[in-house]
């Protein structure tokens, strides 16, 4: 302010002081009215950006977290965006699965998560959406768990307590990292809330906010979906149990003869399943889609399931919580992992999930739930509140258990256990450690419970002593930074530069063939959209392009490249990722010197990036006349050396496609090998034995047909093996996606016979 002015200010304050004194009241007055939540959330906000640091000043080039799934979210947002401006369709993206393409569902399965996504997207690009999306779930899961303790406590310092204690576990910060769908925890203690008011005040009012905030649990995802199913039904239970037996006891205190009647509530009833009706009209038509809206409607080939759907026994154990994983320190806390590194059991798991509830809050849950069997307490412990707690209680036991594996093993007798229920009525939920966020949230708000009765018998000049420390303990107990995790999203690894150099058009194969869909192959589709390059890769599950993956799975195949140029891919490109950024290599080494001819090199890239190792090669072979398709119940290929390797159970369909225009004999060989049990294999066409041999338990042969006539619409072989089948190792199931299987064959070769 220049002296002039300062002039003419103290001028006016002189001339007229008690409008100056009125106009300052004023301002003080409206900052005194300002909402006292204003700091609480401003300091949430900057936990935030401390959380996810450097995110808010890199938020167009880069994303919280570590190269994941994360990185196909992006992708399908960017498709959701440009798939207009690329002359597509947002539900048919025909750059994966080359040629045939692959269709999407419209916001299937998580309808509110893909249109939220949707409409932000016609504001921003796919990188910033996603790390709003991302911020949000760490700001709004405190101010939610604010409002939701608040309500319970009537206390702001315990509310901002409660809400810093959920925005800051360890395991939303796991999911963060990987996946931001499965970290939009803050509609869960919204949920709550609502639920807690609708208990309270039955009306058409509290209903539609309870349907309303369900709707965004279910809807923004699944998981939480089917959590607070299982939590509401525990809760409810746990709750009516307490005030049941607290009825009980006051009527034999009292003197009183006779049972408790029950109370039935007819308009709560009603309201109740107005509430679950509603859910089911908006929810179950995307539900429908999402499980039986299949991908392959309009594809040609015949489909089987792929290796990722096989659900194991291990892969539920090792998806599932261990009680001690409550207890221990994260590993990569940098205050107490080293606890559980030195000591601690095998964190198997790595960055993918954290069930550490800390001992700040176990240590407030077990000191409230003390203050809430004292029928002494204050207001704050008794009536209702004590009927609440017990509902908290008993709905994260409930959770605790079904988060543990689904079995326990004594003396060689198998015992299941309760979550063995989800294996049979959620059969497509295997992640059991996932209800571990329901555990933690019901200690956090227990644990607020007793923090409440605690600053109240505290001296008035220790709260806010009291309250800092514990904040500052839980805040070391529970973060998982520094290091903070970014990933630069603006380096572009040199394949992907040289691809987006070729012609318009090209496609290309990426190696090791991944499994089916966009979340095993999400690096690759990152990186899709420089490029835009069409893949075979990604193809959906039980589609063509899954087949062809299956058919060209082995780069060491000399029929490998003419197969590729007959579906006009241009490509084949070899990649090997970082294990410094997904934690793993990929499941085969690859020597260029053993590719199949007809493959020219393009180029050899080294780079200390994702991609550290990478190959491409353009193919030059001429198309093939004759494709094998692997059918019926051959499993996925897999690679023994450099030969491939795929098991059948009772009857594999071989169907070969002709692409001669006229029919041609050819000489066929199949390599076949029996796993166990003399047995009789025959291979048949329309009913005709082209090849029978019987082999004994581990015999290997190749079965030779000569000058087989393929008439110019191909012809299916049938391949029929008789005598039981074995029971597969743990770890074979798990490659080849099948429990059981009677022999194992290689790929077929086929030799035309000259015209």
């Amino acid at each position: 302010m220049s002296l002039e002015s300062q002039e003419g200010l103290q001028r006016r304050m002189k001339e007229n002081p008690t409008s100056f004194k009125a106009t300052a009241n004023r301002v003080v007055g409206r900052l005194w009215r300002l909402p006292p939540e204003l700091p609480i959330f401003g300091f949430f906000l900057l936990v935030t950006f401390f959380l996810t640091w450097p995110l808010v000043v890199r938020f167009t080039g880069s994303i919280y977290g570590i190269p994941s799934d994360n990185l196909g979210i992006i992708w399908q947002m960017w498709w959701a965006r440009n798939a207009t401006g690329l002359g597509a369709s947002a539900s048919f993206c025909p750059l994966i699965g080359f040629p045939f393409g692959t269709a999407f569902g419209f916001c299937r399965m998580e309808p509110l998560a893909a249109l939220t996504e949707r409409f932000l997207l016609l504001f921003a690009s796919e990188i910033v959406v996603y790390n709003l999306l991302t911020l949000s779930g760490f700001f709004l899961s405190g101010v939610t768990m604010y409002y939701l303790v608040r309500y319970l406590t009537g206390d702001r310092r315990v509310a901002f307590f409660g809400g810093f204690a959920y925005m800051i576990t360890g395991w939303h910060a796991y999911q963060a990292l990987f996946y931001n769908r499965l970290a939009a925890i803050q509609w869960i203690p919204l949920y709550i809330l609502m639920l807690l008011k609708f208990i309270k005040k039955p009306s058409v009012k509290t209903a539609v906010l309870l349907w309303l905030s369900a709707l965004l649990v279910a809807g923004m995802s699944i998981h939480f979906g089917l959590f607070m199913v299982i939590f509401t039904a525990a809760f409810l239970a746990g709750r009516l149990a307490h005030k049941r037996i607290s009825e009980r006891l006051r009527r034999r205190r009292e003197g009183i003869e006779g049972k408790a009647p029950w109370e039935l509530n007819r308009k709560t009833l009603l309201l109740s399943l107005a509430v679950v009706l509603a859910l089911m009209v908006v929810l179950a038509p995307f539900a429908y889609e999402g499980l039986f809206s299949g991908q392959a409607s309009d594809q040609e080939w015949s489909k089987t399931p792929i290796a990722g759907e096989l659900r194991t026994e291990t892969e539920y154990v090792q998806n599932s919580a261990r009680p001690l994983d409550y207890l221990w320190p994260d590993p990569y806390n940098p205050f107490l992992g080293r606890i559980t590194r030195k000591f601690g059991p095998d964190m198997f798991r790595g960055f993918n999930e954290s069930l550490n509830v800390g001992w700040v809050l176990l240590a407030l849950a077990v000191l409230g739930m003390v203050f809430m069997t004292r029928r002494t307490g204050g207001a704050r412990t008794g009536g209702e509140n004590r009927h609440i707690a017990w509902g908290f209680l008993v709905a994260a036991l409930v959770c605790f258990v079904f988060s543990l594996r689904p079995f326990i093993s004594i003396g060689g007798v198998r015992i299941p256990l309760p979550s063995t229920l989800l294996s049979i009525f959620a059969p497509l939920f295997r992640w059991y450690l996932r209800l571990g966020i329901v555990v933690i949230l019901c200690s956090i708000v227990l644990a607020c419970l007793g923090l409440s009765t605690l600053l109240d018998k505290v001296k008035r000049s220790r709260r806010a002593i009291l309250l800092v420390v514990l904040t500052a303990i839980l805040a070391m107990e529970s973060i998982i930074v520094p290091p903070f995790r970014t990933f630069d999203t603006k380096q572009t690894p040199l394949l992907f530069e040289k691809l987006a150099s070729v012609k318009d058009g090209a496609a290309v194969a990426f190696y090791p063939l991944q499994e089916a869909g966009t979340f095993p192959t999400s690096a690759l589709l990152f990186y899709q959209r420089q490029s835009k390059a069409p893949m075979l890769n990604a193809a959906g599950s039980s589609t063509d392009g899954e087949t062809l993956r299956r058919t060209v799975y082995n780069p060491y195949n000399q029929a490998t490249p003419g197969i590729l140029s007959r579906f006009d891919i241009d490509y084949l490109a070899y990649y090997r990722i970082n294990e410094n950024y997904y934690g793993r290599t990929e499941l085969w080494d690859f020597d260029p010197n053993r590719i199949a001819q007809g493959l020219e090199l393009e180029g050899a890239y080294r780079e200390s990036g994702m991609f550290d190792e990478t190959y491409l090669f353009r193919v030059t072979a001429p198309p093939a006349e004759l494709v094998p398709l692997y059918l019926g119940d051959f499993t996925v290929p897999r690679l023994i050396d450099d030969k491939s390797a795929r098991f059948a159970l009772k009857e594999g369909v071989i169907r070969i496609l002709n692409f001669t225009g006229a029919g041609v004999a050819a000489t066929l060989r199949l390599p076949i090998r029996n796993l166990e049990h003399p047995r009789e294999v025959t291979i048949e066409c329309d009913g005709i034995v082209l090849w029978k041999s019987t082999l004994e338990g581990g015999e290997e042969t190749t079965a030779v047909i000569d000058d087989l006539l393929i008439p110019p619409e191909g012809v299916d072989l049938e391949l029929k093996v008789e005598g039981p089948v074995l029971i597969l190792r743990e770890l074979d199931a798990r490659l080849f996606g099948a429990k059981a299987a009677s022999v194992m064959t290689g790929d077929l070769e086929t030799t035309m016979k000259e015209k």
